[in-house]
């Protein structure tokens, strides 16, 4: 296929600048996305003035390592035509009528990272929306500084549309692959006033993403992509071979645990 017709793509990182020294983020990203298409890179990402970042209690990680030292430098390296952004961390407070029963059920340090989170989600979004005329564009790309894409769909061959991964029944946030036209989803901090939480199973990233895409696109279909199609990990270190390890790690011990699957059948069906 000749370069006219490569698909144009818009990638939007956005969040906590996470372990920019593994190199399989930006390889990945390279090989999958931006060497394949005709691509633009943006980023929106938190500088903390201190060299404080904190990732939620539920996230197992040393937060003394979230954040390497050098992080602008490796980003501006591993992607040279990147557009970025850092905003100065700050304390987000929630609507009101939310903050003491949301500061009471995830404390404060988390209920603060969540809302961070949706802070700089929409912030990203809208900082592309007003430097690019985002319909030139067939797909946006959402995504994170942390994210090894193992397994990524040709977009050629993709029709438009709001696609997410199937790594669970909730509403895998990981990565995003959008049409244009559906990027006002990300208005996921402006519309917390919008949604009914009460319907919210749960006040995290994820599910708040969801409820604001039904909410500015109650009608749309969200297409599901096969782990065969597009699989993606967090990485959780900054080596890029100890990832590797812990992944080839992770398979062998799913085939053991199948071929024990396999016996334990055949031994019932006997």
């Amino acid at each position: 296929m000749g370069d006219n017709n490569k698909k144009k793509v818009l990638i939007i990182f956005f969040g906590q600048p996470r372990f920019t020294k593994n190199m399989l983020v930006s390889k990945s990203h390279k090989i999958h996305i931006i060497d394949k298409y005709h691509s633009s890179i943006f980023a929106t990402l938190w500088n903390s003035k201190n060299s404080t970042y904190t990732a939620s209690s539920w996230v197992k990680v040393n937060n003394n390592n979230l954040v390497s030292e050098s992080f602008m430098k490796e980003i501006i390296s591993q992607y040279s035509d990147i557009n970025v952004e850092y905003i100065d961390t700050i304390d987000i407070d929630s609507p009101v009528e939310i903050q003491e029963e949301l500061t009471n059920a995830y404390g404060r340090q988390n209920l603060n990272n969540i809302l961070s989170h949706l802070y700089i989600f929409e912030e990203a979004a809208m900082r592309v929306i007003s430097s690019v005329d985002i319909n030139d564009f067939d797909f946006v790309i959402i995504s994170r500084t942390d994210l090894f894409i193992k397994k990524f769909p040709n977009l050629n061959h993709l029709d438009k549309g709001f696609y997410i991964s199937s790594h669970h029944s909730r509403f895998p946030d990981f990565i995003f692959i959008l049409s244009p036209e559906y990027l006002k989803f990300t208005s996921v901090f402006s519309n917390l006033k919008q949604i009914n939480l009460s319907k919210v199973p749960h006040f995290i990233p994820e599910y708040v993403k969801k409820y604001s895409l039904l909410h500015e696109y109650p009608n749309i279909k969200i297409k599901v992509l096969s782990l065969k199609e597009l699989d993606v990990e967090l990485v959780r270190e900054m080596d890029a071979f100890r990832t590797i390890f812990k992944s080839f790690n992770n398979f062998f011990n799913y085939l053991l645990h199948f071929r024990r699957f396999y016996f334990l059948a055949a031994f019932i069906i006997m």
